[in-house]
């Protein structure tokens, strides 16, 4: 995935007509910034990437076409991850949404914003029905979600941001303001890390979160509490 504008190419070939590199071969262009997250679903045989140009792109790999794009919020989108086949959590500032995959459009299903104080979100871990935030403040928040609330056909609203399904949307105070909300509980202040979290993975059939941050240390914590378990140094 490139910089550049809608569509595939080639692969850049050789002086003797052989590709640059052995093991590329397709671009998909259409992102304007550089690309920060892919993810795929090879069920459905479609990927899905984000960039600093703050879309979320879904692209077909049966013809590398761009099916479907997206405006999701006002920040880079950092991260992406695909849950059961159908809902994409990402993240861009201090927002983290969810996206229903299940049409031809992106739909905005729930929407959480971490408290102005925790920074931005720098990564992010779904486990069961609870995804847990890695946060510029050093800490690890834990928020309860609801995929049952999802299914439904107001759910659109719920987070608060249109279905666009273009490359332009409305803006988030075109739409309404999220709400910050608290977490339902997070990393303690004795033992957490001492710079952002940066990195967030599951552990122990999703028993375990382990996190990586700034200050070179990582932290293993109970996913049931976010108690701490371990310090890898």
């Amino acid at each position: 995935v490139t910089e550049g504008v809608g569509g595939a190419e080639p692969a850049a070939a050789g002086p003797q007509g052989a590709a640059h590199d052995a093991h590329e071969f397709q671009r998909l262009v259409g992102h304007t910034g550089p690309v920060l997250s892919c993810v795929c679903d090879e069920a459905a045989a479609r990927m899905y990437s984000s960039s600093v140009d703050c879309t979320i792109k879904v692209w077909s790999l049966e013809d590398n076409r761009c099916v479907t794009s997206v405006t999701a919020g006002k920040k880079p989108v950092t991260h992406l991850q695909l849950v059961g086949g159908r809902w994409l959590y990402s993240t861009a500032g201090r927002k983290m949404r969810v996206w229903d995959t299940s049409g031809d459009q992106l739909v905005c299903v729930d929407c959480v914003r971490i408290p102005n104080h925790s920074g931005n979100v720098r990564c992010l871990l779904v486990l069961a029905s609870r995804v847990y935030l890695g946060c510029q403040d050093s800490s690890v928040k834990a928020y309860a979600m609801d995929p049952a609330t999802w299914d439904t056909p107001d759910a659109a609203r719920t987070g608060l941001v249109s279905p666009w399904g273009t490359n332009h949307g409305p803006s988030d105070a075109a739409v309404g303001e999220v709400p910050a909300r608290d977490a339902d509980f997070s990393t303690p202040e004795v033992g957490a890390h001492v710079g952002p979290v940066n990195a967030l993975v599951g552990a122990r059939r999703g028993e375990l979160v382990v996190s990586g941050a700034g200050d070179a240390m990582i932290r293993v914590w109970s996913a049931a509490d976010l108690t701490l378990v371990r310090t890898l140094r």
